[in-house]
């Protein structure tokens, strides 16, 4: 079986400190990354294995500062934003860009695999691989083949997973795969308890610690993760898979008043003091 041994590239919009979180392991090497704005980023990875990261604010306008950046990749990550139009433009262009045996996969948390491997010359080599938040402590990865995918690509991104060290769980290609199947609508039903009245944030995010065991609660979780986020899956899986996921409305009401959890300084609960830090 053939290894990876060449390149890992994380194309991403912004942030992209994402791609240091992914690879982050004690027992891996220091290396240089180049971003194509010029800066570098110290990344430590996984022994055997370099990172060529992308961290323009639009990948359009950096690229051509570098000759072909994905042209040895063995394996590209996508991560931008969950924008099916934005992934297609981006895997049309990688499917034209790269080496013919690379595989291109997706860390698409919700959104179709097929429509996005569509968009390729090579949709055989298309695979999503859904790393959970947070990527360095979270022992899973969702591997979600869809229709077209190869049983070698599966099994390549199954190798480069063990050799992560994270467990993989396979799925089918159907909306939310299976962590946002559950996880959005139970973070939903958060939001309408804290707009019905019935506790606090806090009480709601710690019953959920101390009395089911979460490590985080789901209102903080959000946060995180980032409540445009969460409202732009819920929103999808409302107009895929019915009313269970209709978003709540403080939920909206956030998001349309600009709090978008922690990156913003602000969401369900208040980040500013954290800003500078």
């Amino acid at each position: 079986m053939r290894k990876f041994t060449t390149i890992i590239l994380f194309v991403l919009v912004i942030p992209f400190l994402f791609a240091v979180d992914l690879l982050a392991d004690q027992r891996g090497i220091k290396v240089k990354a180049r971003a194509v704005d010029g800066s570098t980023k110290e990344l430590q990875l996984y022994s055997g294995y370099y990172a060529l990261v992308i961290g323009c604010g639009d990948y359009r306008r950096g690229w051509p500062k570098l000759p072909n950046p994905v042209k040895d990749a063995d394996l590209v990550i996508e991560a931008v934003f969950e924008d099916l139009e934005l992934k297609q433009t981006l895997f049309k262009e990688l499917g034209l860009l790269c080496q013919p045996g690379s595989i291109l996969a997706t860390n698409s948390s919700s959104l179709s695999i097929s429509r996005i491997a569509s968009a390729s010359n090579r949709p055989e080599q298309v695979i999503g691989l859904h790393f959970f938040y947070p990527v360095p402590v979270s022992p899973a990865v969702e591997v979600v083949p869809c229709l077209s995918t190869s049983e070698k690509t599966t099994d390549m991104a199954l190798s480069f997973l063990k050799k992560l060290g994270k467990e993989a769980l396979v799925t089918k290609d159907f909306p939310g795969f299976l962590i946002n199947r559950l996880l959005p609508i139970f973070a939903n039903e958060a939001f309408n308890l804290l707009h019905e009245g019935m506790a606090t944030a806090e009480d709601i995010d710690k019953a959920c610690k101390l009395m089911l065991g979460h490590p985080i609660g789901p209102l903080e979780l959000a946060d995180r993760l980032g409540l445009d986020t969460t409202l732009s899956v819920l929103t999808y899986l409302h107009r895929e898979l019915g009313e269970r996921y209709r978003p709540s409305p403080l939920l909206k009401q956030l998001v349309n008043a600009g709090h978008f959890g922690k990156k913003s300084g602000k969401g369900v609960y208040d980040y500013q003091s954290d800003k500078g830090s």
